[in-house]
């Protein structure tokens, strides 16, 4: 009876009556458990499902006579205890083990019960201490993410591994170089080291997953170049190297990966030009290459970005992103300045994004992210106008870079845009009155350039605070306190094409005056036949006493039918 609203208590005596029980499944219900330490069950259960019910603090002893061959899931169960020694001899067959959600500490064993080949293991998010013990590397689904796990993983150069498919060790304690045995991990398709301490160089048995899809090593220690064996991982969907020490250029066998959706290599220390190479990235819809030391002029080929320029089926690209069967991995990417987390679909998937200023975490969405941050880097030269066939696009970040020029008016084109940050360059001339028409655009950066003229009149523009424009002595108009001069009113050419400025004093003399000319021509071209030509005149109000008997005749037959009706 899973996810139903069924609260209470179950004891020892609703489960007596019992005997014959072989698969208890009340789990995702407001259940808690009251049974005695001591209690030995009449029944041998093949799996038990108990999420989210009530059955700590104390790990249930009950359990100590069972024979799991299924699914131990009890997760979210409010246990704060450790693992008592003879959990790991009641499984036996191929069962999997759910005890995520708790506050289970301690270390783990270094073996299990001969003869038991676990298949999955998920012991995220609980207070597990000390290293990784050599037999959870055999199953197929491993997840001991934010933990208190610590040491190295090198001792894995000892095992095949062989059948793990997903193996997330995120936000734990480990350290060391990772080792350069990935070889004999090749059925990995999600591999989640983020947040620990690993440091070194990213392993060249990387390049021998070719079923690898997922890869996150974000917030580490780590350095020198990425490996060019990475390209050999044709499956590769999401890439996220951020908040490392790695160097060298920007890898120009990047474009090779084109099947990427997700390329995220903020803060590291990358240098050089962005290779042109990265426009084949045909499928990319989070780039992410913020807190690098990138120079050099944007690249104009980036509309061969089909997924963001909406050349591509939206529906596709978000097939090709969610087509694993793996859908747990955290990615992190910036967006709107803040720092936030994203899911990739149905489990525990999300990304840290930088959201408005403040770091969020956003579940399930990432496959409707569309998103470019080039913020940070030493960028140099105008903003190509080819950004503006990018109409799929939400946020883009081009701020704290060297960029001069006028912005092109051309980005009025990006209809869905929400984020707009391009403060912080050597920007000039005018606001494009284009820029009124980005009607989602809740976030707007242009501060510290050196801007000029009237900002143009619209809801967006006018909505944003003062300091979306501060930093630019030259620009006037709401929300800004510094009014405009008769000379910033006039029609600009900006662009070389003419823009027409709105000003406030649109309702000119000439307009009054043309106003009264046409109403008076009207009113005399009407009224001064009616007045002068008499037979114009008869016939006008014959037409009117005409129209209005025929009305008094309609109305009086539609209202008296209902009183013939009642006399009959």
């Amino acid at each position: 009876m899973p996810s139903n609203f069924l609260n209470g208590t179950i004891s020892e005596i609703h489960l007596s009556q019992l005997p014959n029980l072989i698969n208890l499944d009340l789990s995702f219900n407001k259940l808690a458990f009251n049974v005695s330490p001591h209690w030995i069950p009449p029944f041998t259960v093949y799996s038990v499902r108990l999420d989210s019910c009530k059955l700590g603090p104390h790990f249930p002893n009950w359990l100590r006579k069972q024979s799991i061959s299924d699914t131990l899931s009890i997760s979210d169960a409010g246990i704060s205890a450790k693992l008592p020694k003879w959990f790991w001899g009641i499984f036996c067959a191929h069962p999997s083990v759910n005890l995520s959600r708790n506050q289970i500490h301690g270390a783990l064993p270094d073996s299990a019960a001969p003869f038991v080949q676990l298949v999955e293991v998920d012991l995220s998010f609980n207070s597990l201490e000390g290293p990784i013990p050599l037999f959870l590397t055999n199953v197929s689904y491993l997840d001991l993410s934010n933990n208190k796990l610590f040491g190295s993983i090198s001792s894995w150069s000892l095992t095949t591994g062989g059948t793990l498919e997903y193996l997330d060790l995120s936000q734990n304690f480990l350290s060391g170089e990772l080792p350069d045995c990935w070889m004999h991990f090749n059925q990995l398709r999600v591999l989640n080291l983020e947040s620990n301490r690993f440091l070194g160089a990213i392993p060249k048995s990387f390049g021998k997953l070719n079923l690898l899809e997922v890869l996150d090593l974000r917030n580490n220690n780590l350095s020198g170049e990425v490996p060019v064996h990475l390209r050999n991982c044709a499956s590769l969907r999401i890439l996220d190297l951020s908040e490392n020490l790695l160097s060298g250029e920007v890898p120009h066998w990047i474009g090779d990966a084109f099947g990427l959706n997700v390329l995220i290599l903020r803060h590291n220390r990358f240098f050089g030009n962005l290779p042109l190479e990265i426009c084949h990235l045909s499928y990319i819809q989070v780039l992410d290459l913020s807190l690098n030391n990138i120079s050099g002029s944007i690249p104009s080929c980036l509309y061969n970005f089909t997924y963001l320029s909406g050349w591509t089926n939206i529906s596709k690209a978000y097939h090709n992103l969610n087509a694993s069967q793996w859908t747990n991995f955290n990615v992190s990417v910036e967006f709107n300045s803040s720092r936030v987390t994203y899911p990739i679909a149905e489990v525990d998937i999300h990304a840290y994004l930088v959201w408005k200023g403040s770091t969020q975490e956003y579940w399930k969405i990432l496959a409707l992210l569309r998103i470019i941050d080039l913020s940070n880097n030493k960028l140099i030269g105008t903003i190509p106008d080819e950004i503006s066939l990018l109409t799929n696009l939400q946020s883009l970040n081009l701020s704290r870079n060297h960029l001069s020029g006028p912005i092109t008016p051309k980005l009025g084109q990006l209809k869905y845009l929400e984020s707009l940050d391009l403060s912080r360059n050597q920007l000039s001339e005018e606001i494009p009155t284009s820029f009124s028409e980005l009607n989602f655009l809740s976030v707007l950066d242009l501060s510290y350039n050196n801007l000029s003229g009237k900002i143009p009149l619209g809801t967006q523009l006018q909505g944003f605070n003062e300091s979306s424009y501060m930093g630019n002595p030259l620009l006037c108009g709401p929300p800004l306190e510094n009014k405009c001069s008769k000379d910033d009113t006039q029609v600009s050419h900006h662009n070389g094409g003419d823009v027409e400025d709105q000003d406030d004093n649109i309702l000119s003399p000439q307009l009054y005056i043309s106003i009264g000319l046409g109403f008076a021509t009207g009113f005399w071209g009407v009224c001064g036949i009616l007045m002068f030509k008499r037979s114009w005149r008869y016939a006008y109000f014959q037409f009117l006493s005409h129209l209005y008997d025929r009305i008094v005749v309609i109305m009086i037959v539609y209202l008296t039918r209902p009183i013939r009706r009642l006399g009959t």
